[in-house]
């Protein structure tokens, strides 16, 4: 499914920020790290915490790429959407 997703990517046919959120679900549906941050989920303690990642160091880089924001700036958006601290 990722290779389609990309195929369409670089036809232009489906907007990059889309094929991100998409990509991540699938990756994490295969129990493997996301690639673009986009997957979060909420601890036993009430704290949303990012879902494992590829290559953190790189993640902005990434983020950038498809028109994300940065991380730190997404965590900041789920805490003001979902009143709820974000790790």
């Amino acid at each position: 499914m990722l290779p389609l997703l990309e195929a369409a990517l670089s036809r232009r046919d489906v907007a990059a920020d889309h094929v991100a959120l998409l990509t991540d679900r699938v990756l994490r549906a295969q129990g493997k790290p996301q690639r673009y941050g986009t997957q979060f989920e909420t601890e036993a303690d009430g704290y949303m915490s990012l879902q494992p990642t590829e290559d953190e160091a790189g993640l902005d880089a990434r983020r950038r790429a498809v028109g994300l924001p940065s991380i730190a700036d997404y965590k900041r958006m789920l805490q003001e959407t979902y009143h709820t601290p974000v790790r």
